[in-house]
């Protein structure tokens, strides 16, 4: 069958899939910015952090030893 602007049964379906894929692609872009806005902010190691944190970080993993890391504790105080 074909109405006026001569698409047939075809273009009944063509719009609402259209709108529907629309919004699923906007709501995948919306999602995927939330995301990469709140892990930018929130991830530990996108920040560097007081410098007292950063001490005991290096400390924890073994680059300073137990003199430099009081020395320089000392010094923050």
């Amino acid at each position: 069958m074909m109405n006026e602007w001569g698409m047939g049964w075809g273009g009944m379906w063509f719009g609402p899939l259209f709108w529907i894929v629309l919004v699923v692609i906007v709501m995948m872009v919306g999602t995927s910015m939330a995301r990469r806005q709140r892990t930018g902010r929130d991830s530990p190691g996108s920040e560097p952090g007081t410098a007292r944190a950063i001490l005991d970080a290096r400390f924890a993993k073994g680059e300073i030893e137990r003199e430099e890391y009081e020395t320089r504790r000392k010094a923050l105080i």
